[in-house]
């Protein structure tokens, strides 16, 4: 589609089509030209996302990478949780057959007496 005014307005920019397949070819060119500046510019901002979508998956691996340090700490901290639970077990049985020995002996102690 070529506006009625179109002759008058590549006449302003140039020396004048002589015909209107030059005004047509004139018109295409300054068309692919306006194309070539909105693809720029759509390829500008396709490089921005690239950019940001790359941030953000290095920023996504950073804290995949920090969760996997806390469940590991975590995991260590479980187990040692664990072992000083069986350990406190093994220490109160301990303590509950030395009460018991402790018992028996002042128990023959009184007995004795």
């Amino acid at each position: 589609i070529i506006p009625e005014n179109a002759l008058g307005y590549v006449a302003n920019y140039t020396d004048g089509p002589k015909n209107k397949v030059e005004l047509l070819l004139l018109l295409l060119a300054h068309n692919l030209s306006y194309e070539d500046r909105a693809l720029a510019d759509k390829e500008r901002q396709i490089d921005a996302l690239k950019k940001q979508l790359a941030m953000f998956n290095d920023n996504l691996e950073n804290q995949q990478d920090e969760a996997h340090k806390v469940r590991l700490e975590l995991s260590h901290l479980q187990r040692e949780m664990s072992a000083a639970a069986s350990a406190k077990e093994k220490a109160d049985m301990r303590v509950k057959e030395l009460n018991d020995r402790l018992s028996n002996a002042e128990n023959r102690v009184g007995s004795r007496c």
